[in-house]
C-alpha cells in the first residue's frame, strides 16, 4: 500500500522506495505445491471453521466468539451503562471508560493507557525518528495512515477550470464545482439548511439531533464529526505530524504549523500537507 501510494508521488523513485519499505515475511511460498502445503498446515493447526465466512480458529471458544459476530449475540452487559459486548476482553476495555484505569504505563514520562494499543501509539511520539518519513519531502509520521493521507494528497491530476483548486479524485472536483455552480442538491429534513455534499448534511442533522457518534476511548469527550474526534484524539497520543521545515516545531494540526510559518518565519509555505476535514 505504501509503495503504491508513493509510486503516484514520485514515479521515478519507486524502486528505491520500494527497498525502504520491503517487509520480510516469515514465509515465502515459491511454488504451488508450497501453497498447498500451507493451506493444509493451516487447516491442522486451526480445525475450526466458522459456518458463515472462511475464518478458522485452532481453539473452539475463539471460534465461538467470532460466530458472534454473524449472529450478533453481545452476552456481556456493562454494569455501568446499557453496552454489552461480544466477548469478556471487549467488555474489560470499555469498562476502563467509566472507572479511568489505564494499566499500561508510560516508560518515558507520566502518560498512561487504557488499552495497549495506545500506549504503542504514544510510545512513537518519543522517537527521535518517525517511522514513516517521506523519501521525497520533509513530512513524516508515527501513523501509517496520517502517511498514507499525504501521500494521497500531494499528487493532484484533477484541476478545476474555474481557480486554483486541485484534488487527486475526480468525484471530490465534481464535489468542488458545486461551489462555483451554488448547487446543493442535499436538503435538511428538519429546516430550509441545503448542502452541497451529503457529509455536510449528515454532520448538519446532528444539530438538530445532538448525536455525538464518536467517542474518544481515553475520555469522556464525544463529538459530532469525526475530524474533532482525531483532532481531540492527538490530545492524548501527542502525535504532532505537522514539522515546520525550518525549525524543530512541529503541531498536531496543519493551520497550527500554517501560523507558526507565517508569525515566526514570515513565510506562507509549510509542508505542503493540510487536514482534509
Amino acid at each position: 500500500m505504501l509503495i503504491r501510494l508513493i509510486s503516484k508521488v514520485h514515479p521515478l523513485d519507486a524502486l528505491n522506495v520500494e527497498k525502504s519499505f520491503t517487509y520480510h515475511f516469515p514465509y515465502s511460498a515459491i511454488s504451488k505445491q508450497n501453497v498447498s502445503l500451507r493451506v493444509r498446515t493451516s487447516m491442522a493447526e486451526k480445525p475450526y471453521a466458522c459456518p458463515h465466512c472462511p475464518y478458522r480458529a485452532s481453539q473452539r471458544i475463539h471460534l465461538h466468539e467470532h460466530i458472534r459476530i454473524h449472529t450478533g449475540e453481545k452476552p456481556f452487559q456493562c454494569p455501568h451503562c446499557p453496552y454489552a459486548a461480544r466477548t469478556n476482553y471487549i467488555l474489560t476495555k470499555h469498562i476502563r471508560r467509566h472507572t479511568g484505569e489505564k494499566p499500561f504505563p508510560c516508560p518515558r514520562c507520566d502518560y498512561k493507557a487504557a488499552q495497549r494499543s495506545h500506549l504503542t501509539t504514544h510510545l512513537r511520539t518519543h522517537m527521535v525518528q518517525r517511522p514513516f518519513s517521506c523519501p521525497h519531502c520533509p513530512f513524516r509520521s508515527t501513523q501509517q495512515a496520517i502517511f498514507q493521507d499525504h501521500a494521497l494528497n500531494v499528487e493532484k491530476p484533477f484541476a478545476c477550470p474555474m481557480c486554483t483548486y486541485a484534488t487527486y479524485r475526480r468525484d471530490h472536483l465534481n464535489t468542488h464545482l458545486r461551489t462555483h455552480t451554488g448547487e446543493k442538491p442535499y436538503a435538511c429534513p428538519h429546516c430550509p439548511y441545503r448542502a452541497a455534499q451529503r457529509v455536510h448534511l449528515n454532520s448538519h442533522v446532528r444539530t438538530h439531533t445532538g448525536e455525538k457518534p464518536y467517542a474518544c476511548p481515553h475520555c469522556s469527550y464525544r463529538a459530532a464529526q469525526k475530524a474533532h474526534l482525531l483532532f481531540h484524539l492527538r490530545t492524548h497520543t501527542g502525535e504532532k505530524p505537522y514539522q515546520c521545515t525550518l525549525c524543530p516545531y512541529a503541531s498536531a494540526q496543519s493551520c497550527h504549523l500554517r501560523q507558526h510559518m507565517r508569525g515566526v518565519h514570515g513565510s506562507q509555505e509549510a509542508t505542503g500537507e493540510q487536514d482534509n476535514m
